[in-house]
Parts: C-alpha cells; sequence; structure tokens
C-alpha cells in the first residue's frame, strides 16, 4: 500500500491535516506491514525484522 498517497486521500476527503508524524512514519515505511498471507511469519516476517515497522515488535 502507499501509504503517503492514502494519507493524502483520507486528508481531503476529510478536510482535516494529519499530524507532521503521520506523514514521517509513511515516508520511513513505519506503517507498511506487508500483505496478510497463510505463511506471513515465514515470507514478509524476516524481512520486516531487517527495518520494523511501528509497533511490529510488541509483548
Amino acid at each position: 500500500m502507499n501509504y503517503p498517497a492514502y494519507i493524502a486521500h483520507m486528508e481531503a476527503l476529510t478536510g482535516r491535516r494529519l499530524p507532521a508524524l503521520y506523514h514521517r512514519l509513511a515516508a520511513d515505511g513505519m506503517l507498511d506491514w506487508g500483505t496478510g498471507m497463510p505463511d506471513w511469519y515465514k515470507t514478509p516476517s524476516p524481512r520486516l525484522l531487517t527495518h520494523p515497522p511501528l509497533l511490529l515488535i510488541g509483548n
């Protein structure tokens, strides 16, 4: 998903500007969790661990 474009779309749709933090997280790839699939933990998960998105690792 193109999160910067999605944020811009939602801002235009609602007429409100999201805080700069959201734009920064989207630009840095910190909102991209990959796509859902049955073996998500085998395929995208190892790639995400090299540059984890916000709140990927929590316990």
